[in-house]
């Protein structure tokens, strides 16, 4: 069938459209972040009207508009409609009330009465142009090139937070009704009896403020919570409302009671008359806008240091004349090309200057540029008069007179030396990264500053059987063994809150189906200027080790076993002789039975440590949570350290409040092992002090000894399994590394954490925070 004339441009058009509907961000409501955005177009580019239009079938419609009430128009009246066209350029109207395209528009013959008109086309991945960001002026203006540049940047910021949104919206599509729920909850509604000065509250008010959810509260109440600075403002508000029947938006901080902490509160409300027309009641509302005052906070910086960042950029600036050939360029122009400030310097010189490889193209973009009205961008080396060599980048967009022809072209530049000669020394350092990983059986990866994975070695494929750039496409993670995929993502996931290493063990099938044991760490990379560049992992397979270490603890489960039945007879045994010896008389007898009895108990103390380690590793303990007197047991492990500890003072600090839920015998073990340890690696004669605290449903225990500390290296490996500190000053101490590791499962079988903090010869604090609520 022969092609019909038209129908590229109309494909295209619907292709364009499907683009835009894939974002689903038609009709949705004002989002703060694309609301900043606009609110930076308009200042920096001077301009009342500042939007984000995207463009449909038949209408032009706003995500985000500043200064204009309507949230769409026709598209047949849009000057997006137009800009779309032309995706690469900025559509630039001065005067649109004489421009042919425009001046018949209703929008510029009525309101908004556009005369000044500015768009960047919002570009997706495909080149589709979507819509505009705009900016608008009821008077003639012409942006600079500075604040076009300016423009661009926040154009593409549009379509990062589009397909920010888009991504957000795909991964987060089975919580929006939730989402939609605890958005609404946010709102708090109160209303004031003029006549009374009754105050009634909602409980989403009561939460918001932190006050009692039962009970009446004052007005005086509530106004004591707001600054100090800002309840003259809060108590006009009420006065007008009640003297004008207007309650105007306020906006206040408050200082929430306990914490302190502070929020801001954003606020609104109706007056309702009596019948005779006089006050009586003030309806209102509340949200909660502390995120919003922060983020506002953040792009007024944002603002400043674009301002400081154009200032001090060292970017040159030239204006080039076609009739004479003549720059006028300033004096940063001049130095970028190594010449003086008041040197002559021809755009023929500028020419010379480049290095013969690069003048054809230079010329050539230069060219294209001028013929399609564009912005052209090249990076090319230059020989200053001194015979050095720089790299400039360089950007330039020609200018027209009202014939259409060409008369000179505006240019930016900069000396990016130094960032050539750095990229240069990365691709070198890259390729000889890639030339080692590709030939070790280490699966090594790279991520970057997102997370997201840019490299995969063969190694990856060998095990996954996905090629590097499905592994790329498709990630790894739904190959992992489903009881291990939870607990990894939430490791990475808190160690790239931090940008902190990671380490981790999980499973992956091999080729024949079966899980097999891999072992991967991840250390943060960063750039020069000590910003987060991602990470790089590598992965080993320890199956074997995995299945040795489970033979090693079933043997040692089994034999402990086997082990406490005759323990616990030769107790029996022992004491009967003691009791024998005691009945005869005999000194020595008792001595020597009582040091063999405490032997024994030393020796069935770390069985019991083997047999714990075991039951753990297995999965076969379980918690037995139940409220109990928190006072109570630490006043029971008080008097026992005490007893049995005399070579050392103890003092503790404990709670006011004392009922919590929690495993009470896994909790005392916690704190007897730490105490224990305190006792063992500290001197005699020295104080363990032990703090517990219980402030929002979370219990914190803390055992500080004056010891002789321990090293940062040996602190990563603390809390495992069989670890033990090696050096000339632990010799005299013995134990199998059982008892913290102990600690460590049951703290995060309460679903807690532990830590330690210490500096060699400074002693150490061990602390664990678990929930008791």
């Amino acid at each position: 069938m022969e092609k019909q004339p038209g129908n590229d441009a109309e494909e295209r058009e619907k292709s364009r459209l499907n683009a835009l509907f894939s974002y689903h961000i038609l009709d949705t409501a004002t989002e703060s972040d694309f609301d900043d955005l606009t609110e930076l177009a308009a200042a920096i580019c001077g301009t009342p009207i500042a939007l984000i239009s995207l463009v449909d079938n038949d209408r032009q419609w706003f995500k985000s508009k500043k200064g204009l009430d309507v949230s769409e128009t026709e598209r047949a009246w849009s000057f997006c409609a137009h800009a779309i066209n032309r995706p690469e350029e900025m559509m630039q109207v001065e005067d649109a009330r004489i421009d042919e395209r425009f001046s018949g528009n209703p929008l510029v013959t009525g309101d908004p009465k556009i005369v000044f008109y500015a768009g960047i086309p919002l570009l997706d991945a495909e080149g589709f142009a979507l819509g505009s960001l705009c900016v608008i002026d009821t008077h003639t203006k012409k942006l600079s090139a500075q604040q076009e540049i300016a423009l661009r940047t926040l154009a593409r910021q549009v379509m990062d937070k589009l397909e920010l949104r888009r991504t957000m919206a795909r991964l987060e599509e089975s919580e929006t009704a939730m989402r939609l729920a605890i958005t609404a909850s946010k709102i708090a509604s109160w209303q004031l009896n003029v006549h009374s000065g009754k105050l009634t509250l909602s409980d989403q008010f009561r939460e918001m403020f932190r006050l009692p959810m039962i009970g009446e509260i004052t007005i005086e109440q509530v106004m004591a919570l707001v600054e100090p600075s800002f309840r003259e403002q809060f108590s006009a508000s009420v006065d007008t409302a009640i003297r004008t029947g207007q309650v105007p938006e306020f906006c206040f901080p408050v200082n929430l009671p306990g914490s302190g902490e502070r929020r801001w509160i954003k606020g609104n409300g109706q007056v309702i008359n009596d019948f005779d027309g006089t006050p009586s009641r003030i309806i209102g509302m509340n949200i909660d806008i502390t995120n919003e005052m922060l983020h506002r906070q953040s792009m007024e910086e944002a603002v400043v240091r674009l301002k400081f960042a154009m200032e001090a950029g060292a970017l040159g600036s030239t204006e080039v004349d076609f009739a004479t050939r003549r720059m006028t360029p300033t004096a940063q122009f001049l130095k970028n090309y190594g010449r003086s400030p008041d040197e002559v310097f021809t755009y023929d010189q500028l020419f010379e200057s480049i290095h013969p490889d690069y003048r054809d193209e230079i010329r050539r973009r230069v060219t294209v540029a001028v013929q399609t009205n564009s912005i052209y961008t090249a990076e090319y080396p230059v020989t200053w008069p001194d015979g050095s060599q720089h790299w400039i980048s360089a950007h330039g967009k020609p200018r027209y007179d009202t014939n259409g022809q060409p008369t000179h072209i505006v240019g930016l530049t900069a000396d990016i030396t130094d960032q050539v000669l750095a990229r240069r020394a990365l691709q070198e350092s890259e390729e000889r990264f890639r030339t080692m990983s590709e030939g070790t059986d280490v699966m090594i990866a790279v991520g970057d500053e997102t997370g997201a994975a840019t490299y995969f070695n063969t190694a990856w494929s060998i095990v996954t059987g996905r090629s590097p750039s499905d592994l790329l496409k498709y990630g790894w993670v739904d190959l992992m063994h489903e009881d291990d995929r939870n607990r990894v993502m939430t490791i990475f996931n808190e160690a790239f809150k931090d940008k902190r290493a990671w380490e981790w063990e999980f499973r992956l099938p091999d080729t024949s189906g079966n899980y097999r044991w891999f072992l991967a760490r991840g250390t943060p990379r960063f750039h020069a200027d000590k910003t987060f560049a991602g990470y790089i992992s590598s992965t080993v397979n320890i199956s074997e080790l995995k299945e040795n270490d489970q033979r090693k603890s079933a043997f040692l489960g089994i034999v402990s076993h086997e082990m406490k039945t005759p323990l616990t007879s030769i107790s029996g045994y022992l004491q009967l002789l003691q009791m024998e010896a005691r009945e005869n008389g005999s000194a020595l007898g008792v001595s020597l039975t009582d040091r063999t009895i405490n032997q024994v108990k030393k020796l069935t103390a770390i069985i019991s440590g083997f047999l714990d380690a075991s039951r753990y590793e297995s999965g076969r303990i379980h918690l037995d949570k139940r409220p109990f007197d928190l006072r109570h047991l630490l006043e029971e492990v008080e008097e026992e350290a005490v007893t049995v500890s005399k070579s050392h003072h103890f003092k503790f600090l404990n709670p006011d409040t004392t009922s919590i839920t929690a495993d009470r015998e896994k909790i005392a073990q916690v704190i007897n092992n730490l105490l224990s340890n305190a006792v063992k690696y500290s001197s005699p004669g020295t104080t363990i002090r032990v703090f517990s605290t219980l402030s929002d449903g979370i219990l914190r225990v803390s055992v500080q000894d004056e010891g002789m500390g321990i090293s940062k290296d040996d602190q990563q490996h603390l809390f495992d399994r069989y670890y033990r500190v090696e050096g000339e000053h632990m010799k005299p101490t013995s134990g199998f590394g059982i008892g913290l590791y102990i600690c460590k499962e049951i703290v995060e079988r309460h679903d807690g954490q532990i830590r330690v903090e210490s500096k060699p010869g400074a002693g150490s604090i061990f602390t664990f925070e678990i929930p008791v609520g």
